[in-house]
């Protein structure tokens, strides 16, 4: 039999997950969509409104990856210890692994995060604030930096790494995806 936490548990790191992974995929889907869909946007209003889907899922994301992982990883514990009276691990249950691999899954955001888009991002918001800094606008249609033009292939650079960055994400929704769906698989 389960400890009494297990079940309530389980259905919050599924629910956090579960939000997590509806976040992940609106960044790309719905917001980056969006700033990309207009062909004529200036690249300062392109990279202003990236930093605000970025700074939206910076704050809410992380978050909810470290919740429904540490979760699981806690109901696993708990898990062990109701069944064998100990925390060594000499034979885990049958659902203490899969909440280890769940919980794994869901806070697996965060490496891949640092490793792929994080590179990304310091790219484009690095962008965002030299062009914020320069950026003079005369009646908001001059793209003009320091009284010079906007560098040619500037705009289009960044609909590139912007794409690039919207891909990517679409890759890093996987994986709370995937954390959902092993714990999902518990409960019944």
């Amino acid at each position: 039999m389960a400890h009494f936490l297990y079940k309530p548990l389980l259905i919050a790191s599924i629910t956090a997950s579960a939000i997590l992974t509806g976040n992940q995929f609106s960044l790309s889907y719905v917001s980056v969509a969006s700033i990309l869909r207009p062909p004529t946007v200036a690249e300062v209003h392109l990279l202003s409104m990236f930093r605000g889907v970025f700074l939206g899922g910076f704050h809410l994301c992380p978050p909810l990856a470290f919740f429904s992982g540490l979760v699981c990883y806690l109901n696993a514990f708990l898990s062990y210890w109701h069944e064998s009276g100990s925390v060594v691990l000499e034979q885990a249950s049958s659902s203490v692994i899969p909440l280890l691999v769940a919980g794994s899954f869901m806070m697996g955001i965060v490496p891949f995060t640092l490793y792929t888009i994080v590179p990304v991002e310091e790219i484009l918001l690095e962008k965002e604030a030299k062009l914020a800094e320069t950026q003079k606008l005369a009646a908001g249609h001059d793209t003009s930096i320091d009284g010079e033009a906007e560098p040619k292939g500037s705009a289009a650079e960044t609909r590139r790494l912007l794409k690039r960055w919207a891909k990517l994400n679409y890759v890093r929704t996987i994986f709370p995806l995937v954390g959902l769906v092993v714990a999902w698989s518990i409960l019944f």
